[in-house]
């Protein structure tokens, strides 16, 4: 049995981070695992695609995710397909302040044609898709009728769209594999995580969590104390306490983030802000 392997990258790994933040992932292991699980033992691995959008860093910018894209293109199997980032922009309805990001495009339509071209010239005979999206639903409805088995495998963090569910052959969860494919995380690897996750170093990160804390609806004001110890962020930035406390320290002293007080119910609030230039 031919077995191929298809990775919506960033959100896979950002789920893979939620479950399991203090390990790392061996890939050559991970794949091995996978091809076992859908074959019994009997499978060859005729593929593993690898879909991430990229933009490469400048002289002075990170290269971890670049080292990270480049050191999975020689694993055996794997094949890396680098989509374009594109810029965006963004304004703070409160405050005007405007925040530039780039975005992912096109990542998910390679993949999904991928999975289709491969499978209509009888490149494989089973498929993993490592997204719980329910975007790649039709890519799986057409391998189906190319008469291949098309599996799901997701982190419970990230769960699967019931209709993909429904359409694959079967739903392999992640974490029974961990022991098999794990490794403990190490400080160099936690850096290539932060990289990997965002293409950002980890300030950039956090001023890009405080500007989300400053648009939320539910929010009136961001106090240090709550983003400190209670935010949940949606990118990687150090865990709440005293490692996210010492990164916001050194963000202030930059000049990168704005602290001020603040009166409310009669007691003095210490807040957070963003400069509007």
């Amino acid at each position: 049995m031919k077995v191929a392997l298809f990775f919506d990258g960033k959100n896979f790994y950002t789920a893979f981070k939620r479950h399991a933040p203090n390990s790392d992932i061996d890939y050559d292991k991970l794949a091995k695992w996978l091809t076992y699980a859908v074959s019994d033992g009997k499978g060859e691995l005729v593929g593993a695609y690898y879909y991430t959008g990229y933009s490469p860093p400048d002289k002075t910018g990170p290269t971890s995710f670049k080292d990270f894209l480049e050191g999975l293109d020689l694993q055996l199997g794997y094949f890396v397909k680098r989509e374009p980032r594109v810029p965006r922009k963004a304004r703070c309805r409160k405050c005007g302040f405007e925040h530039a990001y780039s975005a992912e495009k096109r990542v998910d339509t390679r993949l999904v044609a991928d999975m289709i071209q491969l499978a209509a010239v009888d490149a494989y005979d089973a498929a993993v898709l490592l997204s719980g999206d329910q975007d790649f639903v039709p890519a799986v409805e057409a391998a189906n009728a190319l008469g291949k088995r098309v599996y799901v495998a997701t982190w419970p963090s990230s769960g699967v769209s019931q209709e993909l569910r429904v359409r694959c052959y079967g739903c392999i969860p992640l974490e029974d594999g961990l022991a098999e494919f794990a490794t403990k995380r190490s400080r160099e690897s936690h850096d290539t995580a932060n990289a990997l996750l965002q293409g950002q170093d980890p300030q950039t990160n956090m001023t890009r969590e405080i500007q989300r804390a400053l648009e939320s609806d539910s929010l009136e004001y961001v106090s240090r104390g709550l983003f400190i110890n209670r935010w949940r962020p949606q990118h990687d930035i150090p865990e709440a306490g005293p490692a996210r406390e010492e990164m916001l320290n050194t963000l202030i002293g930059e000049g990168k983030v704005i602290e001020d007080t603040r009166e409310d119910g009669g007691r003095s609030v210490r807040i957070l802000n963003l400069p509007n230039d």
